[in-house]
């Protein structure tokens, strides 16, 4: 390829033709289209009287410190008026260029400026250069070494560099590894941690949503009796509205008639504007008062969440007083009032609340294994009892007696197993009465003891409640609620009797209720109400759930444990969402949910198996329960005020 540009500024012998010869998309450079000042291709050329050219800005940094201008090749002085633009060598340059650049030089042993092989090497500027580049003003002052020399000395000093990195590394990568281990350890522990949180919110999620219902409801009532009254008020402006633009109407129309017409009806006309309107009556206060919704909202809330979190961490002991010995109170479970719990614990942290109220003696606590009648009871450590009591005005723990600023209504009990502690706390302001150290590794159990010899009779007997314990699963024990005057021996090994059961159904359940007693495949007696000791209510959901609850337990009495089976009318398991249920009543022991077809009547699901394990579970705990609370003299028989199971 010849390219053929007519350009001036080149020497006589190629000034009428400029030719570039490309081979091998490589051009050949003639030193014409080179400054000789810098050696590279012109930038913005220009040209003197002499007719030689430079780069605009290498000419003016050769003459910024020089008087008078002259040429840089041939001296020759120059006047003012110089130097001008050499616009075709400008041209030519970036024509070259723009070839250059579009044309594809893959061979990297050649500089691209002077199409020349890079033989040295510039320390200063830390690159390759060619001849051409060795002897130009850039580099002619550097510090030069051949290619080969320099590329012996590069590597070197590049392996000298990279052995501690190898070995930084190799550091790295083993603290990596420590790391990949913290965060699988982090994520164990977050996953477990996860679980708990959300075991401990799920039984509060439900109260949650009921509230948020019970608000929306109220707050809707609110909105529409408010929008009502509004409303009626915009009527009875929208009636003034209207009589007032008629008057108007009606009066501008009189004012458009001839005068003696008019001065004829001023007086009608006047009569009827004497008309004086009220000021609208003015709304007071908000139009929602949302501190009416939000603030019973949150003392319910903190109430309900008193009541349902867990009991403080008790781990610091009062001061306990005077460490004088008490009086031997030695008694025998015989003669006293003794309630013992149906399940005893070897590990995991226990809590549990006792009314107490104005009782005039009492004692709570755990006592250890094992358990016989005849056992003589001080209530201290060296007999087996970790015990609050109050006996003569006086209350006592340990080997201590106790001041008690308040006296409490309700006493808190917290069993850490593991840590080896009992502590005692008054319920109302959550202060701590006693903590005691418990050395006992036998199995222990939560005892109440009514009254005490000696002491006036509680008649009315204390009230236990139900306690939730974190034990493996979260289970609910049971406590029995009166005072019995002697601590029974049952034989825990003999086949359990089997439980009466009274069978509700409160909507149209086809059969289904039929198939799920038959799955809990256990030894049930069905009996009446009167009879019976828990009552199964089947329970369809037709309309919304919680009314359909309520109904289905409307007719059941409230001095029996009930487990409610809820029925919903559904082929999609999917669509019930298995979540814990607040229980409708205070006697309503479980809740479980279950789904049905008319076409098959109780599906084949996971949902259900679960119901069916639930009930099961529950009604062999009541059956468990049954053994010691009814247990008088050999037969079984339910005592008179008992409650819960």
């Amino acid at each position: 390829m010849i390219l053929k540009v007519k350009c001036s500024g080149l020497s006589a012998e190629t000034e009428e033709n400029f030719i570039w010869k490309m081979d091998h998309s490589l051009f050949s450079l003639p030193d014409e289209l080179c400054c000789s000042i810098c050696t590279e291709i012109f930038k913005e050329p220009v040209i003197l009287k002499c007719n030689h050219s430079f780069c605009g800005s290498c000419l003016q940094d050769c003459w910024k410190n020089k008087s008078p201008r002259e040429c840089p090749e041939c001296k020759q002085k120059c006047s003012k008026d110089e130097p001008i633009l050499n616009q075709r060598l400008k041209e030519v340059a970036d024509l070259f260029l723009q070839k250059n650049d579009q044309s594809e030089i893959q061979n990297e042993s050649f500089c691209s400026l002077h199409v020349e092989k890079f033989l040295s090497f510039c320390e200063e500027d830390q690159d390759v250069i060619c001849l051409v580049c060795v002897n130009s003003i850039k580099h002619r002052d550097h510090h030069h070494s051949p290619v080969e020399k320099a590329l012996q000395n590069k590597k070197e000093e590049l392996k000298a560099i990279l052995n501690p990195m190898k070995e930084d590394v190799k550091k790295l990568t083993e603290a990596k590894k420590e790391y990949d281990k913290t965060i699988s350890q982090i994520k164990i522990q977050a996953r477990d941690t996860e679980k708990q949180i959300k075991e401990e919110y799920e039984r509060i999620y439900q109260f949650l949503r009921d509230e948020e219902k019970s608000r929306l409801i109220a707050l809707r009532e609110e909105e529409e009796e408010n929008t009502q009254r509004v409303m009626e008020m915009m009527d009875n402006i929208s009636k003034h509205i209207s009589t007032l633009s008629d008057k108007i109407e009606s009066t501008e129309r009189r004012l458009m008639e001839d005068d003696i017409t008019f001065l004829k009806t001023y007086k009608d006309t006047k009569e009827r504007l004497d008309f004086k309107l009220q000021d609208p009556e003015l709304l007071s206060g908000v139009p929602i008062d949302a501190n009416k919704h939000l603030e019973p909202l949150k003392l319910r809330v903190k109430k309900i969440m008193e009541h349902i979190l867990s009991l403080p961490d008790l781990t610091t002991a009062l001061n306990t007083g005077d460490e004088q010995q008490p009086s031997d109170n030695t008694e025998t479970p015989g003669h006293l009032g003794f309630v013992l719990a149906s399940e005893g614990f070897t590990s995991g942290k226990h809590s549990w609340e006792v009314e107490v109220g104005d009782s005039p003696s009492w004692a709570v606590g755990v006592l250890e294994e094992p358990i016989n009648k005849e056992r003589k009871i001080t209530f201290r450590p060296d007999s087996g009892f970790w015990a609050l009591m109050l006996k003569n005005g006086e209350y006592q723990a340990g080997y201590s007696r106790l001041e008690v600023k308040k006296k409490p209504e309700k006493i808190g009990v917290e069993l850490d197993y593991d840590n080896r502690q009992v502590s005692f706390f008054n319920s109302t302001d959550k202060s701590c009465i006693i903590s005691l150290e418990n050395k006992c590794s036998e199995k222990l159990f939560p005892f109440v003891c009514p009254w005490i010899t000696g002491t006036e009779q509680n008649h009315e007997g204390l009230q236990i409640s139900i306690l939730k314990v974190k034990f493996l699963t979260e289970k609910i024990w049971s406590f029995l609620n009166i005072p019995w005057p002697k601590l029974p021996s049952i034989n825990t090994t003999s086949k359990p009797a089997p439980v009466k059961v009274h069978i509700a159904v409160s909507g149209p359940a086809l059969n289904s209720h039929q198939t799920f007693m038959k799955k809990l495949d256990m030894s049930l007696e069905e009996c009446s109400l009167e009879n019976c000791s828990v009552i199964l209510v089947f329970c369809p959901v037709v309309t919304q759930m919680w009314t359909d609850m309520d109904t289905g337990v409307k007719n059941v009495p409230d001095d029996k444990p009930i487990i409610l089976v809820l029925l919903h009318y559904s082929y999609n398991p999917d669509h019930i969402d298995d979540i814990p249920i607040t229980p409708p009543r205070s006697n309503v022991v479980k809740v479980v949910q279950c789904v049905f077809h008319e076409t098959v009547g109780l599906l084949e699901c996971e949902l259900n198996e679960r119901a069916v394990r639930a009930v099961r579970a529950e009604l062999k705990r009541l059956q468990t329960a049954s053994v010691v609370a009814r247990h008088v003299g050999g037969t079984l028989a339910p005592p008179p005020s008992q409650t819960h199971p």
